[in-house]
């Protein structure tokens, strides 16, 4: 039998669509939390260019994954799966509405649709010091490369070549009831 899940409300869109705004209304009306799903605003001391809640907005409404990492660590959309998922179960068990709230496509998705994430290779250290031009030729060597892989991506590429052209799984989109 499936876990049942809690209810999440997700609000996307492009950037400066006033989505922060409308996730703090949210939060207020229905005594919400909020989740940022934004790549930048999970990196401490990156304020700048993102739309980082105020300090007032954060005394206002309690915000999950603001701030978690240095702004040189490594940090990916498994990561954040799994921090954002420990944040809504804390945000539920404590009777409020968790409202992610975020630009960031791929660590949305990998949440919603319950991404089985690949784990990393021991090769990424030695992929990460090649040239673009070496990791293509890598990747044609093994025959990776197909249309859908943007060859001037050094991350796509070095994942493609460490996964072997194994993709993450996705699942049916989470149910909200």
């Amino acid at each position: 039998m499936a876990r049942k899940l809690t209810p999440l409300v997700v609000i996307v869109g492009p950037t400066c669509s006033g989505k922060s705004g409308l996730g703090m209304k949210l939060a207020e009306y229905f005594n919400g939390e909020i989740i940022c799903a934004d790549s930048w605003t999970v990196r401490k001391g990156v304020d700048i260019g993102t739309a980082k809640p105020t300090p007032q907005d954060r005394r206002s409404i309690k915000h999950h994954l603001l701030d978690v990492i240095e702004p040189d660590a490594m940090f990916n959309a498994a990561e954040f799966k799994k921090l954002a998922t420990k944040a809504i179960a804390d945000i539920s068990n404590r009777g409020k509405l968790p409202i992610m709230v975020g630009g960031s496509g791929l660590y949305i998705d990998g949440l919603l649709y319950n991404y089985s994430f690949l784990p990393p290779s021991k090769l990424r250290k030695k992929l990460n010091t090649l040239k673009l031009e070496e990791l293509i030729k890598r990747a044609d060597k093994l025959n990776l490369i197909n249309t859908s892989i943007d060859l001037n991506n050094r991350r796509h590429l070095i994942r493609l070549i460490e996964a072997n052209g194994d993709r993450p799984t996705r699942n049916e989109l989470r149910s909200n009831t």
